[in-house]
């Protein structure tokens, strides 16, 4: 599977919950934030005043850019990832582990398979 039907599965097959998260949300978490710490750190950074954001807000800016993500983008993933932390934490935290598990047991050329990802249990 591609990384976009990956991300797609994950996030409609393993949280299995009433949440809406688009296929371009879950890559951009599974490409961005690796972590709860790292999606933390962002949050932290993303709610600071332009004039109080320091070099990590620099080093993500960095990296969407990289990825060729727009402004418009950014803002609308940094936002639902905001929002996902505020009313949905578990689910977050099941998204993002869920997502860095399947990218790390993926190697080059590797079909990722449905049946090995991990199901149910709580973060």
């Amino acid at each position: 599977m591609s990384l976009r039907t990956d991300s797609f599965w994950i996030c409609n097959y393993l949280i299995m919950e009433d949440v809406d998260f688009s296929d371009a949300f879950c890559r951009f978490v599974q490409v961005h934030v690796p972590s709860v710490d790292e999606a933390e750190q962002l949050l932290a950074e993303y709610r600071s005043p332009d004039s109080a954001r320091g070099p990590e807000w620099t080093r993500f800016q960095q990296s969407f850019r990289g990825a060729g993500l727009t402004e418009g983008e950014v803002e609308r993933h940094l936002a639902t990832l905001a929002q996902a932390y505020e009313e949905r934490p578990v689910t977050l935290v099941r998204l993002i582990y869920a997502l860095r598990d399947r990218s790390s047991r993926r190697g080059p050329g590797r079909a990722v398979h449905l049946q090995s990802a991990p199901r149910g249990g709580g973060a």
